[in-house]
């Protein structure tokens, strides 16, 4: 076969690629948005993602994101934003984090235990019909007892009455009005409003971030047990806070119109910021 009747592969025009090849698709992703122009921003307001996740696909940190189904439908969409094909950033995703296939591996000794795991499933009716046995011997012996309490109870009750006549237990209930008169008691019982001093339960375990909004960004705070405590975009002139356990991770949208202040303490976002998204850590 000659060198003339060889397949020549041609480009694919339907791929607006870059002349450098696609090794992770994040970065070639954050390439191409640079190219194009365009911010973190406002990717993440035109995909309706967090400026974070935007963030944690242009480098590659899929562990920060919600699964490979996840991340591929992700890939797929800013690809479309982008518009530029998706199928060999995919193909890239598929070489950089290959899907791990489960193993199975079967039981050792399956068959030597078998007798011993079933020895003690013959007690069970046994202990059944004993439990039962016991419970109704109780339950006849709470029957019979009650039924012969009837009688003494009955009797009590008819010879009683005589000892109404008594005096003496008029003498009591005349004595005990003077003794219940007592103040004191009542006053011990009124003791209770003076516990305003546990009220200062307010002293939570945390700080507090303020933050002041100038213009319409986008807000995100985890805590230190990684809990996301406060989230969302807030217009612009609106001012929020929020109380939790440092250290807290940020990532602040528009960052040039938000300020943060720790306390009475302005957080400086500039040095921590990149394509108007700030990232940043507070101790």
């Amino acid at each position: 076969m000659s060198e003339e009747n060889l397949p020549v592969e041609e480009p694919n025009s339907s791929i607006d690629a870059p002349i450098e090849p696609i090794t992770l698709p994040g970065a070639w992703l954050r390439r191409a948005r640079e190219s194009a122009g365009l911010s973190v921003a406002e990717v993440a307001q035109t995909l309706k993602f967090s400026p974070r996740q935007i963030d944690a696909l242009e480098r590659d940190d899929f562990s920060a994101l919600q699964g490979a189904t996840f991340v591929r439908g992700f890939i797929r969409s800013y690809a479309k934003t982008l518009k530029v094909d998706p199928t060999p950033l995919l193909a890239s995703l598929q070489e950089a984090a290959p899907p791990v296939e489960a193993k199975i591996q079967a039981p050792e000794n399956t068959g030597a235990e078998l007798p011993v795991v079933r020895q003690p499933r013959n007690f069970v009716p046994l202990l059944l019909a004993v439990a039962v046995l016991v419970l109704g011997g109780v339950a006849v012996f709470m029957i019979l007892e009650g039924h012969w309490a009837l009688p003494t109870r009955n009797a009590d009750m008819v010879a009683t009455p005589p000892a109404v006549p008594v005096a003496p237990p008029q003498v009591r209930i005349e004595s005990a009005p003077t003794q219940a008169s007592v103040p004191e008691p009542v006053a011990a019982e009124a003791k209770p409003d003076a516990p305003p001093p546990p009220v200062a339960v307010p002293a939570l375990d945390g700080r507090q971030l303020i933050f002041v909004f100038q213009d319409k960004s986008w807000v995100e705070v985890k805590d230190a047990t990684q809990r996301i405590i406060f989230t969302g975009e807030h217009p612009a002139g609106s001012r929020n806070s929020v109380t939790g356990k440092a250290p807290f991770q940020l990532w602040v949208g528009k960052a040039s119109g938000v300020k943060v202040f720790d306390g009475e303490r302005e957080i400086d976002l500039k040095p921590y910021a990149r394509d108007e998204v700030a990232r940043l850590t507070i101790d």
